[in-house]
């Protein structure tokens, strides 16, 4: 038999489509010996005409977004160089051609392909099924094989098509961009009652524009909208521009005609709670967002935008707002536990509202302000974050260093009875006497607290002691709901500290993680957490082991924390770990090639980045289309744009 092979020269990605064999001098015409060589088919396997992969290609695939005809192509994926001389055909993809063409026949093979900056060499043979040691011409039939293959252009969504195939004729020249404006809408507040007075004393919506670089850059000839199919809704008026690092307030109150000076109304008014904004400009008469801002359950006076400043890559919802200032990512000052649960109670105690025996658990809070955990959730599911959200119709204050007892009793409709909230929270769960998990997130899917539990005893409760540590225990003889958790003490042991280990983040991130530590007592000594000296700025510890810190520096830092115990005498245990502050990914250039869109960003080695795209940017979710591993300080990704009226790009780390 005969065995039709393709691999590639080096670890990466290449498509492949319309691949035949036929008989004649004219490619593409007459009986295919390539079986399903238009991959229009699902894959196949056996042992005639279907393919067979190595274990260099097992992610290899049919896709359906880069074709060249039809509705498939082959995605060729390999994990390092392929070849075709190895004995067991292990590094790469192969189909026994049945039947096959004749001896000392003529035929054509042929395919379009499309190659990428990961794979250049694309290996396209024919040969005997035998082993032979010479990978160059020896392994080949008598068989004369005119050679036809074409690069070809698949359907993207990127720009406007402005380039078409040129087979046969010279490649296209590379052609740079219009520079991006240096400007990104950095904060959006959009219900405003308390906060910034315009030059009306109006509290109105406003957004924030921020340059971030150090020039002064024009904003003649871009537009705000609200609406991205009318992405020129209004016009920045001329004559005004940001100087470098500048943050610039426009209102966004549909009162256009107060516009004076430097400060800016817009002719449409932000929509509270839900809404966009795009900032665009024209590029060859066709609207290009420059910058967009999709928020969603945003609070009043809260605002939404970039932390740190002036990039896309992560937003989020602000408890302090920063209008023309630099955006302060702090937390909003929430701290409560998931304290005490019972899953399985038959006879403890008895919930008001139908005198029924139910699950249960109980919230703590350490602060001496209440806290209101309207627009939080809870869940006993922690990959389903926002299973029940607590609106504020119902029990959701927790008092200052107090308790909120929550039933898992899957009967939220008992939150109100005639209008009038419930004392204590019902949600729409219930408690797995085997075991399961209980958690608490805000509203952008941000852990506030959570645990996981085992098998339950009936009528036994669990939980932290003291109230909000780290520490758990069973407690068959003190169950306290909706008060302070108490159990029996015991003799002193040294307590262990759990391995924290080295830690990575970006400027502007906050490095948040629970320290946990063993002690062999039983019950344990009473543990509590600090930093040793020297602490860096704002890094703080909560005696439960809750570390926060925001580092306000590139850097590498040392970091000690210790645990102590409350035996006589006081024993401790510390691990000292290294935390290393990067700076926030920013785009280097971007460059069109031809058909092709080339971004580059810096990177770290060792980090992940994907790139996720959009085609519209009303759309719910982001598309996953492209991850790597960066192996120095700068990473390219590289696109088509032939036939694409537009496509939406962001770029995230993954790791």
């Amino acid at each position: 038999p005969m065995r039709f092979l393709l691999y590639l020269g080096e670890a990466g990605t290449a498509w492949i489509d319309d691949l035949s064999i036929v008989p004649g001098t004219n490619a593409g015409v007459g009986p295919n010996y390539v079986s399903n060589g238009d991959f229009e088919s699902a894959l196949s396997f056996g042992l005639t005409n279907s393919w067979f992969f190595g274990t260099n290609y097992t992610n290899t695939t049919i896709v359906s977004d880069l074709v060249h005809a039809g509705a498939g192509a082959f995605k060729i994926v390999g994990a390092s160089s392929g070849a075709a001389n190895n004995p067991t055909y292990s590094r790469s993809m192969y189909q026994f051609l049945s039947p096959a063409p004749p001896v000392n026949s003529t035929n054509t093979l042929s395919f379009w392909y499309w190659a990428t900056n990961s794979a250049t060499n694309l290996y396209v043979r024919v040969r005997n099924s035998a082993f032979l040691q010479t990978a160059t011409n020896s392994g080949f039939t008598n068989i004369n094989i005119f050679f036809t293959a074409s690069n070809y252009v698949p359907p993207q969504l990127v720009s406007p098509a402005t380039n078409s195939l040129t087979p046969g004729v010279a490649n296209q020249t590379a052609t740079n961009l219009p520079a991006f404006q240096t400007l990104w809408i950095n904060e959006v507040l959009a219900e405003n009652t308390i906060g910034l007075l315009d030059n009306n004393s109006q509290r109105e919506p406003w957004i924030e524009i921020y340059n971030a670089s150090t020039n002064t850059v024009s904003l003649d000839g871009l537009y705000l909208s609200t609406n991205y199919t009318n992405l020129t809704n209004w016009a920045i008026p001329a004559g005004h521009s940001l100087t470098g690092g500048e943050f610039r307030v426009i209102f966004c109150d549909a009162q256009a005609g107060q516009t004076a000076g430097p400060e800016l109304h817009t002719s449409f008014r932000l929509s509270a709670g839900s809404g966009s904004i795009a900032l665009s400009r024209l590029y060859n008469g066709t609207p290009q967002v420059l910058d967009y801002v999709n928020y969603a359950g945003l609070h009043t006076d809260r605002s939404y935008g970039s932390f740190p400043d002036g990039q896309p890559f992560d937003r989020q919802e602000f408890f302090f707002t920063t209008p023309r200032g630099t955006n302060d990512g702090r937390s909003a000052p929430l701290t409560v536990f998931i304290n005490e649960w019972l899953a399985q109670n038959t006879s403890v105690i008895a919930d008001p509202a139908d005198a029924q025996y139910e699950d249960w658990f109980e919230l703590y809070n350490p602060a001496t302000n209440a806290v209101d955990l309207a627009g939080f959730y809870l869940t006993d599911t922690l990959t389903n974050k926002f299973k029940f959200l607590v609106t504020t119709n119902m029990a959701h204050i927790v008092p200052a260093r107090g308790h909120l007892l929550v039933w898992a009793d899957n009967e939220a409709n008992q939150n109100l009875s005639g209008g009038v909230p419930s004392t204590d929270l019902h949600v729409n769960f219930s408690l797995a006497q085997a075991g399961e998990a209980i958690g608490l997130f805000a509203a952008d899917g941000t852990q506030i607290d959570a645990v996981t539990f085992a098998q339950q005893t009936n009528n036994v409760s669990q939980g932290r002691f003291p109230d909000g540590a780290a520490s758990i225990y069973f407690m068959p003889f003190s169950v306290s709901p909706r008060a302070a958790n108490s159990l029996p003490g015991a003799g002193n042991n040294p307590p262990v500290l759990d391995a924290i280990g080295p830690k990575i983040l970006y400027l502007g991130q906050t490095l948040a993680f629970t320290a946990t530590a063993t002690d062999t007592n039983v019950p344990g000594q009473i543990l509590g957490f600090l930093l040793d000296a020297p602490v860096p700025s704002g890094a703080t510890i909560l005696p439960d082991g809750s570390f926060f810190w925001t580092p306000d520096a590139v850097g590498t830092n040392n970091v000690t924390v210790r645990v102590v115990d409350n035996g006589s005498p006081s024993m401790s245990d510390s691990e000292t770990f290294v935390v290393e502050v990067l700076a926030a990914p920013r785009f280097a250039s971007s460059l069109r090639n031809g058909a092709l869109l080339e971004l580059t960003w810096s990177a770290r080695a060792g980090k992940t980045y994907a790139v996720d795209y959009k085609l519209d940017l009303n759309a719910p979710a982001w598309i996953p289309l492209w991850t790597n591993l960066a192996t120095g300080g700068t990473i390219t990704f590289t696109n088509v744009t032939t036939n694409s009226p537009q496509r939406f790009y962001r770029i995230r780390t993954v790791d």
